[in-house]
Parts: C-alpha cells; structure tokens; sequence
C-alpha cells in the first residue's frame, strides 16, 4: 500500500444535517434493508461528527457504505482496512486508500495514526481484545479511538425475545437470542465496565461513553431485521430488494420512499429518547484517547 502521511490537517465546518437527514442518507444507502438503515442512521448520530485528525484508519471498512453518509461534508478518511474490502462509489467517497487486513494483526507500524474508527465490527472479531490492543498500538499518544458495538442491553431488547417472555417462556427466549447472534454473527456482548478495563489495559483513557439506539427502537429494528432475513424460494427479502431484476421493475427510490414512511414514527421516538441523559440503547458508542 502507499505510506499513510499527513496529507491533511484537523479538518473543520460545522455539520448542520437534520435528524431526518441523518435517516434518508441511509436508507439510500441501505434501501434493501431498512432495519440497517435505522440502526446505522442512530448509531451516526451518536459518534458524532467532530473534526477527524489525520492520518486516520477506519478497521473494518467493508465498502465505505457507513463511513460514507457519516462523512458528510468531511473529507475522506486516510484509510480504510477490512479482512474483505470491496472498492465501490462508497468506498471513493470515504477513503483515500482502501486496503486488505485483519483488524487483529493491523499492517502498521506503532503510532502511524491519530485517529482510528471501528463501527460495530469488533463484536465479529474472535479475539476482540487483541484487535483492541491493536488498534491502540498504531495510535500515536493523544490519538483518538472512536468504537462502536452492540451492548449488553441487546438481548433483552429484541421483540422475539420480549414476546417469549411475555408467555412466560424463558427457553423460547434464549433459543431467539442464539438465533439473532447466528443471524446477525455477534459472538459477545461487553458491559461499559468490561470496556474500561479493557481499554485501560491496551495504554487507553475512555473520555466518553453513549448509549444509542435504545430498547423499544432495538425492538423495532428485530421485527424489521426478521421480516427481512425471511426467505422465499431460497433467497431472503433483502436479498430480492437487492437484485438487480427487481430494480428495472421497481427502482431503488420508491423503497426508499415507502421505507422512509414506514420508519419515520420509530425513529423520532428513538431519536427523542435517545436525546435523554442516561438513556440506554443496544449499542455502545466508547471515545478514547492513547496516553
């Protein structure tokens, strides 16, 4: 890969996007999957849009398809690593370079970076606390650590789970948790504590925490996610949204549309509890910075 310099200073602006337009870059984005959609648009929200210093490295970058819309009006970021990159318009628009890795073994050398983001990746990592020491150790001293991953209230949040409870069935409720985990390929759940231990002991500080996407938006999100990950004939829905035959018949925009309507009620009432001081959410937002 080319050698990560500093090509940009901390960059600056003022970001002025509206809730609602926090929800309809990303049901573009995701038009084929509107439970994504309203959990990446919350999740946005709450990491915040500050001034990014570069160099800087987003661990599991995928195709650019969350750090694209989060950008906004930002340049792009420095890097972008994921173990199975796919270079896209997304991907352009996010990154300057994209690049193959694991987040576990980053292809660095220490302190290459000022700023580091891993949105809800980590959860999928076998050994998270390794590519949590990694991502601290090509952090230069007061480099900032901006992570995201579903938290401890996940579970207990999922409406599958809230309707086997409700019969009184804990079985049932612990068989959909497993399912969902399958589903969704989680492999833990962290409480804040854990965190801050975790942190502290990779050389890092945690400045800030936030919950984001709370309970009964976690709720929605499951029946959206299930109604999604139904199949017919072999194939998910999100899977026919997403083909291209569908859209010469039915174009992107009109899902966005509809889904823009059919998620518009949850999603202020998230946005509003989610606004609340000590509000809790099934996804953990952690800044930290590098000693």
């Amino acid at each position: 890969m080319r050698p990560v310099t500093d090509d940009a200073s901390a960059q600056t602006g003022h970001d002025t996007r509206t809730a609602r337009d926090w929800l309809e870059a990303y049901v573009a984005t995701y038009y084929f999957s509107p439970s994504l959609a309203f959990w990446r648009a919350l999740e946005a929200q709450a990491l915040g849009t500050e001034p990014i210093r570069e160099p800087s490295l987003d661990v599991g970058a995928f195709d650019g398809s969350f750090a694209a819309p989060w950008l906004g009006d930002r340049p792009p970021m420095g890097v972008g690593l994921d173990i199975k990159p796919v270079r896209s318009r997304t991907s352009d628009r996010a990154y300057r370079h994209l690049v193959r890795g694991d987040g576990q073994r980053l292809p660095f050398a220490d302190g290459t970076f000022n700023f580091v983001l891993c949105n809800s990746v980590i959860e999928h990592v076998p050994d998270d606390n390794l590519a949590l020491r990694e991502m601290a150790r090509v952090l230069r001293p007061d480099g900032t650590l901006l992570l995201s991953t579903p938290s401890t209230y996940f579970h207990d949040s999922l409406e599958g789970v809230r309707r086997a409870r409700r019969r009184g069935d804990e079985a049932a409720a612990r068989a959909y948790m497993e399912q969902v985990d399958q589903r969704v390929f989680h492999l833990r759940y962290r409480s804040l504590e854990e965190w801050i231990r975790m942190l502290t002991e990779a050389g890092l500080e945690l400045r800030s925490h936030a919950y984001c996407v709370p309970p009964e938006a976690g709720a929605a999100w499951d029946r959206w996610d299930a109604w999604g990950s139904s199949r017919f004939l072999g194939r998910d829905v999100h899977g026919y949204l997403r083909s291209r035959k569908l859209a010469r018949i039915v174009p992107p925009a009109l899902w966005k549309a509809i889904f823009m309507r059919a998620l518009a009620a949850d999603y202020a009432r998230a946005m509003e509890e989610q606004s609340k001081p000590g509000a809790v959410g099934i996804s953990l937002v952690l800044r930290a910075t590098k000693a």
